[in-house]
């Protein structure tokens, strides 16, 4: 759904004399105060997306969704129905069975305050040993101690010895596995040093360090905006145009960058879940994400995807591909991907030399893309006028504000 689809649900479920059932994916148990008198939770199990197949929810998890039901200040009690995956089932006047007993257990612990506490380290220590080198968290970790060895001038970060204080290194020594534990780090460190690069420019350090990119994959994009000074985007349409050719040419980039939304940019081209993402495919996302800046409604967006939105299949009259576009690809890639970039411009500081560079735009890339709007005054018009709800009648109003003046 898109958000504003989102925020009449949920302001129309909230109401007295309105929607009595509301049906919704996991995401609506993640803390919104949507109170009810009963909640059905169709589940206790999630797509693997790693593995495939399904894995079991954590009982932390459960409870936060049954919480919807009741809630201080609004319901005092609320009523949990919970239909466990696969459904299991008890005899009267029988015992129940150990599986039964254990699924109760996993599910409802008897103090629902206790979580089980990790070491998330532990995780991708485990990763590394087994050879998962490429695995994001794992890349995502050596990143950062790279740059914490580069701020030390080489020298091996602190943070890895304290690693033996740490959580993990006590849970090893309580299964006394201090040797495997000790291996690991040993492993960590040789992968630091197999990844580094030389020396690292301090503001791409501190930037690596916040985002957990690699420091080769900033120095490139900072050297790509210097080259370019003198000629950059005027535009929040330009800068998409000069975003995804840089994505396109840069192949580390693409992947570091576009990997979480990969399978949506995958459904946006009308590809099958697996396949590659191709140069091509970029430059079609490109054509989307010209007519969502530029207003246009979300059959529009379909169209110019290559989508059927005046077809008879109901899954395609839903607009697929612009929902897969608005609803994940531009605010989980393309608007990160904006707030990069326009870090590293203002770290060039390339404003004296190109006179014309508008400093406002580049800071605002991120957000107007986000919200759909192809220049820095549509966007402060939206803030000032947030009775509009919608961004395609932001962009009508402004319009008409235009041609009155």
């Amino acid at each position: 759904m898109l958000r504003l689809e989102r925020d009449l649900s949920e302001r129309m479920f909230r109401r007295d004399d309105g929607a009595k059932v509301i049906v919704a994916t996991p995401t609506l148990a993640q803390g919104l105060n949507l109170p009810a008198h009963l909640a059905i939770l169709a589940g206790d199990k999630r797509a693997d997306v790693e593995k495939g197949g399904r894995e079991d929810l954590e009982a932390h998890e459960i409870l936060n969704a049954a919480a919807r039901a009741g809630r201080a200040g609004h319901l005092a009690n609320g009523l949990v129905l919970l239909i466990p995956e696969p459904i299991i089932s008890s005899r009267k006047d029988q015992p129940l069975s150990g599986n039964v007993v254990g699924k109760l257990k996993s599910v409802l612990p008897e103090d629902d305050h206790c979580v089980t506490i990790t070491d998330p380290l532990e995780i991708v220590l485990d990763r590394l040993m087994q050879g998962a080198g490429e695995n994001s968290d794992v890349l995502y970790t050596i990143n950062r101690m790279i740059v914490l060895r580069e701020l030390e001038d080489g020298q091996t970060p602190e943070v890895l010895f304290d690693l033996r204080r740490s959580f993990g290194a006590y849970r090893a020594h309580r299964n006394s596995a201090e040797k495997e534990f000790a291996e690991k780090i040993e492993h960590l460190k040789k992968a630091i040093s197999d990844q580094e690069k030389g020396e690292i420019d301090e503001s791409i350090a501190i930037l690596a360090s916040q985002s957990g990119l690699s420091a080769e994959l900033l120095t490139a994009l900072k050297d790509r905006i210097r080259a370019d000074t003198g000629a950059l985007p005027l535009s929040v349409d330009e800068w998409l145009s000069w975003t995804v050719q840089w994505l396109i040419d840069d192949e580390d980039a693409r992947s570091w960058l576009l990997g979480d939304v990969e399978a949506s940019i995958l459904a946006v081209c009308g590809k099958k879940k697996g396949e590659d993402i191709e140069p091509v495919d970029l430059t079609h996302v490109l054509g989307g994400l010209h007519a969502w800046t530029s207003g246009k409604p979300l059959c529009d967006i379909e169209e110019s995807l290559g989508g059927e939105p005046n077809a008879k299949a109901p899954t395609k009259r839903m607009c697929p591909r612009a929902r897969a576009l608005v609803g994940t690809v531009i605010p989980r890639g393309i608007s990160f991907i904006l707030g990069l970039i326009s870090h590293v411009v203002e770290d060039v500081d390339p404003f004296e030399q190109q006179k014309d560079l508008d400093r406002q735009l580049v800071e605002s890339l991120s957000a107007a893309v986000r919200r759909g709007f192809d220049s820095t005054e549509k966007l402060f018009f939206a803030s000032d006028n947030p009775a509009i709800l919608s961004r395609v009648q932001v962009h009508q109003a402004w319009e008409h504000e235009q041609n009155s003046a």
